[in-house]
């Protein structure tokens, strides 16, 4: 849970208990003297603005940068209180010293985690602290190094889908109910059953939302007071002879606006349970009623979201589908459902008629920025496309067996993506190779099939040269744009998520910027420039839009690097 704390502290500082965790860990080192130390120096603050107070003090010491603390929250039990802390109660240097280093590193990471996925701010924070190399000269450290890695694999899985960040990945490990470290994976292979709170976050291939012909609980509505919005208390009121009570028309306005705000929240809580399914929803639930009466109803007199369900499918016109709804008395039974299963079809068929919205339906909702081109829309190309982006998966190395020229490339790739500039510049390529090998990046065959001679003639180039000396140096950003359909041949009339991740930009003297991605293609010697402008102008230039929108600056070039040239093609 070290890992997790910090994390914790980096998103939110006020989090006290994950602040001392993180402090009192081996990357840090506090003993339990000088964590009281640290508190008691400024009693008044909270304790992430203490800790912040002793680094400034230890920066005035040493003519140091002065480092403030994002918030300064005063604790509500000594508040306007101010007091200073006895001379022989307060942190030494080494205590101070030990403040500015974990201010330093999480002021960092959070500046970090505005931008970086969160497996990418996972894996930065342990090359920044050496965690990994920290927890295996422990006992069990193995098993610890292996946790560290289970969390960083955790959070690759996460950020799959889309970009989402560090404050909804700690969300989901709250949500997912269990403990990171000792996490083996093999239960991801199950049944989970979870409220519509709790699946917030969340997403699954099949889901089941089950018992949505339950009637909304209005039942605090019906005491005799109500608390409203704006923290009033409406009471029923007894008549002057005081035998009976009623009802005023205050507190029947608030219970009005009560209950629509109730169904409103209700409605979004089910929005997030029917939004949860990546691939396949099914929506069950036992209805009385006439359907007819219920397409009558204002939305806030529906009862149920079963209701909502049948208003929206059987109410509403649409072209687009043949809905039945089922009497309790129709319903078919467990053998018609055995066969039904036997013959991959669903209890109701849901069939396309005329559209009016033809390019729609042909039109992806999201696409990465690889698939891009035009043509893709026509003669149910992308259908073959996304099914193989589907069915297919990186290549998994074998344990034997000389690499292919595909493998070779895919090996390389991964090696730009997860090395260390500074390491190799200082240790050389292979040893780079050998320390991403030992924490689990890459395994021995992805190793053996790296072209070391390439990837050291790309730290030998003027490309990298550049590089070095920028100012600011991005690697593997990732982007979202929405664009219109045109882009993929369409008519112009659907927007198009489309998604990628840049291999690397930086800031050029003139304060534009460069756009780099490495290309591993086989290309020839005569001809290799020009098929490779032909093959990725495309993609690069979406490359280019995307920097330009997170920068607010212009891009100034486009480069494809070629390991197989050994230089850089600029576009």
């Amino acid at each position: 849970m070290l890992a997790v704390s910090l994390l914790t502290v980096v998103d939110d500082p006020t989090d006290e208990i994950a602040l001392a965790a993180s402090l009192r860990s081996p990357v840090f080192m506090f003993t339990a003297e000088e964590l009281r130390l640290t508190r008691l120096f400024r009693p008044e603050l909270s304790f992430y603005s203490a800790v912040s107070a002793c680094a400034n003090e230890y920066d005035r010491k040493t003519h140091h940068r002065r480092y403030t603390a994002d918030k300064i929250i005063t604790p509500p039990y000594i508040s306007g209180l101010r007091r200073k802390t006895p001379r022989g109660k307060r942190p030494d240097i080494n205590t101070l010293e030990k403040c500015s280093v974990f201010i330093r590193t999480v002021g960092h990471l959070s500046s970090l985690a505005l931008e970086m996925p969160s497996h990418k701010l996972i894996w930065r924070m342990y090359t920044d602290t050496r965690l990994v190399e920290t927890v295996s000269c422990f006992d069990h450290g193995d098993e610890k190094k292996n946790n560290l890695m289970t969390l960083y694999k955790l959070a690759v899985s996460y950020e799959s889908g889309a970009y989402r960040g560090l404050g909804a990945f700690l969300e989901y490990l709250k949500n997912l109910g269990t403990s990171v470290e000792g996490r083996s994976g093999s239960n991801e292979n199950c049944v989970r059953i979870m409220t519509f709170h709790r699946s917030k976050g969340l997403e699954f291939p099949i889901c089941i939302v089950c018992g949505t012909g339950s009637e909304f609980n209005v039942k605090d509505l019906r005491m005799p007071y109500v608390v409203g919005a704006d923290n009033f208390v409406y009471c029923d009121l007894r008549t002057a002879a005081g035998l009976c009570s009623y009802q005023p028309l205050i507190k029947l306005a608030a219970v009005a606006s009560e209950k629509k705000e109730m169904l409103r929240e209700e409605l979004r809580c089910f929005y997030v349970a029917l939004t949860r399914a990546k691939e396949q929803l099914y929506v069950t639930g036992c209805f009385n009623g006439d359907p007819d009466e219920v397409t009558r109803k204002d939305f806030f007199e529906q009862n149920s979201n079963m209701e909502r369900m049948i208003y929206a499918l059987n109410g509403n016109k649409s072209k687009c589908f043949n809905v039945d709804v089922m009497m309790a008395d129709a319903l078919p039974t467990p053998e018609y459902f055995r066969r039904a299963a036997e013959k991959r079809v669903a209890g109701e068929e849901v069939s396309w008629k005329d559209y009016d919205y033809p390019e729609a339906t042909r039109t992806p909702a999201k696409v990465a920025v690889s698939e891009l081109r035009l043509g893709l829309l026509e003669d149910d190309e992308y259908e073959r496309t996304v099914s193989r982006s589907i069915t297919l998966k990186a290549p998994d190395f074998a344990e034997s067996g000389k690499p292919t020229p595909a493998e070779m490339g895919t090996a390389s790739h991964m090696f730009m993506q997860f090395c260390s500039f500074e390491n190799v510049e200082t240790n050389g390529v292979y040893a780079e190779a050998m320390r991403l090998l030992s924490a689990g990046l890459i395994d021995e065959h992805t190793r053996k099939a790296i072209r070391y001679a390439e990837i050291e003639r790309f730290f030998g180039s003027p490309l990298y040269a550049e590089m070095k000396t920028s100012p600011m140096l991005k690697r593997e950003m990732r982007f979202t744009l929405i664009e219109d359909s045109v882009v993929l041949g369409g008519t112009g009339e659907e927007n198009i998520l489309v998604q990628g991740v840049i291999d690397c930009f930086f800031e050029n003297p003139d304060g534009t910027y460069t756009v780099v991605d490495y290309k591993t293609d086989r290309v020839r010697e005569n001809d290799g420039e020009e098929l490779l402008k032909t093959r990725h102008r495309t993609q690069i230039g979406y490359y280019c839009r995307a920097v330009e929108k997170m920068t607010g600056r212009r891009v100034s070039r486009a480069v494809l690097y070629s390991f197989a040239l050994g230089r850089a093609v600029y576009l």
